[in-house]
C-alpha cells in the first residue's frame, strides 16, 4: 500500500547533535507547532492508494525501487540516482548529468535517509526542524516554514531564495524545500526543488508536479 502526497511545497549530512537539552527543547517546540498548524491550517488531502494515478500528459512514473516510492518525470528531463552507507538520493533535472557529476541549474533532489534515530540519537521529526532551521539561516526566505501532517509524518515545506556556490557562484537560485518525516520507521525524505531565481515561473511550472503527487510507502 503506498501513500500518495499532495505536496505544496548536496547530500544530507547526519551530524550527532551536541546538545540533547536542545533536542528535547526542540521537540516540544515541534509538538506544539504542529498541534498549531492542525488547528489554524487546512491541510492538503492525503490519499491512500495502492496505485499511482495516472501520469499527467508529458510526465511519466519514475519508480524508486530501493525506497518503494515513485515520482514524476517531466517529458525530455534526465532521472539518476546515487548513494553512499547512509544515504540515498534521487535527482530529476532538466539538464542530463554525465559521468562526471556535472552539478544541474534546475531540478529536484529527493534525499532518503533511513535509521535517522540511530544516527542521529534524535526522532526525523526533530531532524527535520533543525535541518530546516538551518537551512534558512542568512538567506533570503520566500516562504516561511510551514508545520503539518500528511499520512501520519510531519511535513516541513519552506522557500529561499540562495546563492549554491558549487553550481555557480554567481547566479541566486530560489529553492523550495519539503521534509517528510516518518518516525515510525526512522526515516526521514528531504525534497529541494532548486532553478535561477529569474527562471522560476517557467521551471516550477514544469517542476510543480513533481511535489503533487508523490508516491511512498509509509511501511519504509
Amino acid at each position: 500500500m503506498a501513500l500518495l502526497f499532495n505536496l505544496q511545497s548536496k547530500w544530507l549530512n547526519l551530524p550527532r547533535f551536541r546538545d540533547l537539552n536542545m533536542i528535547h527543547l526542540l521537540a516540544a517546540c515541534t509538538a506544539h507547532v504542529v498541534q498549531i498548524a492542525l488547528i489554524t491550517t487546512i491541510l492538503s488531502v492525503t490519499k491512500v492508494e495502492s496505485k499511482q494515478p495516472e501520469a499527467p500528459n508529458g510526465y511519466s512514473w519514475q519508480s524508486l525501487d530501493e525506497v518503494r516510492a515513485k515520482v514524476l518525470v517531466p517529458k525530455n528531463w534526465h532521472f539518476s540516482k546515487m548513494s553512499n552507507r547512509d544515504l540515498l538520493v534521487y535527482r530529476v533535472t532538466k539538464e542530463k548529468l554525465g559521468k562526471d557529476d556535472v552539478p544541474f541549474l534546475t531540478g529536484i533532489t529527493i534525499n532518503v535517509t533511513r535509521e535517522v534515530p540511530k544516527k542521529t540519537k534524535v526522532d526525523p521529526s526533530v531532524y527535520a526542524v533543525k535541518y530546516i532551521k538551518d537551512y534558512i539561516e542568512n538567506v533570503e526566505v520566500v516562504e516561511e516554514p510551514k508545520i503539518d501532517e500528511a499520512g501520519g509524518m510531519q511535513r516541513i515545506t519552506c522557500q529561499v531564495v540562495k546563492k549554491l556556490p558549487n553550481i555557480d557562484k554567481e547566479k541566486l537560485f530560489r529553492v523550495r524545500v519539503t521534509t517528510l518525516a516518518n518516525d515510525k520507521t526512522g526515516t526521514l525524505y528531504i525534497l529541494i526543488f532548486g532553478t535561477p531565481r529569474d527562471e522560476w515561473d517557467g521551471s516550477y511550472k514544469i517542476g510543480k508536479p513533481m511535489f503533487n503527487p508523490i508516491v511512498l510507502d509509509p511501511a519504509y
